[in-house]
């Protein structure tokens, strides 16, 4: 069984995770951090929110610069209101 199939068991998890395994999108989206390849945490993106529009393109990315920090949903949701009635 694969990592993410036993970290959703663990978690109870009911959505489908996906990997990035090497680390092209979060690489392409600025996400990745700091650590150097070859080490246990390479490849851990900072913490993001996407948000697609209808068309299927990026229309917003909300991101935090440190693993235990994650994007206000009060921020995002105002955004995405104000965009919504623009």
């Amino acid at each position: 069984m694969g990592k993410l199939k036993r970290l959703a068991r663990r978690q109870k998890m009911d959505i489908p995770l996906l990997s990035d395994e090497g680390s092209e999108i979060i690489q392409a989206f600025g996400l990745l951090t700091g650590y150097p390849q070859g080490t246990f945490y390479y490849g851990v993106p900072h913490p993001a929110i996407v948000v697609l529009g209808t068309d299927g393109a990026v229309a917003h990315c909300f991101t935090a610069r440190h693993y235990s920090q994650r994007p206000e949903i009060d921020d995002v949701l105002a955004v995405l209101r104000k965009d919504a009635t623009s």
